[in-house]
């Protein structure tokens, strides 16, 4: 078992590819999740003034700050997970506490998994499930029959693929805008605890966040969050705040409408609880009762203006956590693991996928990925939801640890 964070892009080599084709999403999962990816042999590993050096026939999968897996190699304690500090031509390298020598064996590197499990298959059909007893293991169940979209549920409890016990979340999630095998942009952001799933599918480029949040009560067994809705957190902007990270539970849907589902509610009475995704900072321009980030409308964090970036002070990214609350009560109940969102205007700043940065202050030591996410400015929203040539907002980023630990 490992709390490490680990992430993963389409643009990896040897990455699994997302599309319109029938489990495509669970090639993706299972790779990403449980397996890893890209299976490699080393040709050469030697160890020098602490650090180990991997040589390969070509450009190793794995890219700095990721998690490689060596396996085959003596001395014994170069293999399992490795965190990658640097990638040179047909080289990478990591750190280690051996003594200088040259590594002998079959050795073998790959893209490491999540460490989740995977509890149930049959075909197109998998469950998921957290191993880590310190969590609260919620099953995931995910039907991946379908081409465009993928049917997903949580339950508390399953005894096979098809059977579940306190269901809690039952949505769909998209994963491609054809039913073809056009590849579709991704990424995920993963400990063994929770995850975060971005797919670009069209109009329907959104981040779908599953597993454990961090609970104000730290005896909660239920503090697990999904997406209320085919798609949670959608990326977006406003007139002049284009870094706003818009958590609707449908991208067409008004700002009022509560993000996520919680397990249960916090007297663990009632199931499959709405929620808010609200910045840890409060104040009027969040007083409302609606799931805003960092605007509402054309009003930003601090007024009518955003933040800029980088901040001019202390030349930084500035970023904060988001807070969860329930909706029948505003209760607060504790807060997502890992993934924050930025006052600052970062469109103009960030265009790639996953734009890694150093952290700073709190994060001295850490990598912090900066996520983008586009949509349509347009879309007909899904007949089984009954919505229609409704606004979606196109752009924006949300902040993830890279590193860990999620708290």
């Amino acid at each position: 078992m490992t709390t490490t964070v680990k992430w993963y892009t389409d643009a990896s080599l040897g990455a699994p590819v997302l599309n319109g084709v029938a489990g495509a999403l669970i090639t993706l999962l299972d790779a990403c999740l449980v397996t890893g990816f890209g299976s490699q042999s080393v040709t050469g590993l030697v160890v020098a003034s602490g650090v180990a050096t991997a040589t390969l026939g070509s450009a190793p999968n794995a890219a700095a700050g990721g998690i490689a897996v060596i396996a085959g190699a003596t001395p014994s304690g170069l293999n399992g997970e490795q965190r990658v500090t640097a990638v040179v031509g047909n080289t990478f390298r990591f750190a280690t506490g051996l003594s200088d020598q040259t590594a002998t064996g079959t050795i073998t590197t790959k893209m490491a998994g999540a460490g989740w499990d995977k509890t149930f298959t049959s075909t197109n059909l998998a469950v998921y499930r957290s191993p880590n007893v310190l969590g609260t293991r919620q099953y995931l169940r995910v039907d991946d029959t379908g081409t465009t979209s993928a049917s997903i549920q949580a339950f508390e409890s399953m005894s096979d693929v098809n059977t579940g016990v306190s269901k809690w979340m039952d949505n769909f999630w998209f994963k491609s805008a054809a039913a073809n095998s056009t590849a579709v942009p991704w990424a995920i952001f993963a400990d063994d605890r929770t995850f975060y799933l971005r797919m670009a599918a069209g109009n329907q480029d959104a981040i779908y966040p599953f597993g454990d949040f961090t609970p104000v009560r730290t005896n909660d067994p239920f503090a697990a969050v999904g997406p209320n809705g085919y798609a949670v957190a959608v990326l977006s902007s406003g007139s002049n705040d284009p870094s706003r990270v818009t958590v609707n539970a449908y991208p067409y849907a008004s700002t009022n409408t509560p993000s996520l589902l919680l397990a249960r509610s916090a007297n663990f009475l009632a199931k499959s609880v709405t929620a808010y995704k609200r910045p840890e900072i409060l104040g009027d321009h969040f007083a409302g009762l609606g799931d805003v980030s960092m605007s509402s409308g054309n009003t930003g964090l601090y007024g009518s203006y955003p933040m800029p970036y980088p901040n001019t002070s202390d030349n930084a990214l500035v970023f904060t956590k988001f807070n969860i609350f329930e909706t029948s009560n505003r209760n607060l109940r504790g807060a997502l693991r890992g993934a924050f969102c930025s006052p600052q205007v970062l469109y103009g700043s960030f265009s790639q996928a996953v734009a890694v940065l150093d952290g700073q202050g709190a994060f001295s030591g850490r990598k912090i990925g900066v996520v983008t996410c586009n949509g349509g400015t347009t879309s007909n929203g899904p007949s089984q939801f009954g919505l229609a040539n409704t606004l979606h907002y196109p752009t924006g980023r949300l902040i993830v640890d890279l590193t860990g630990p999620w708290a």
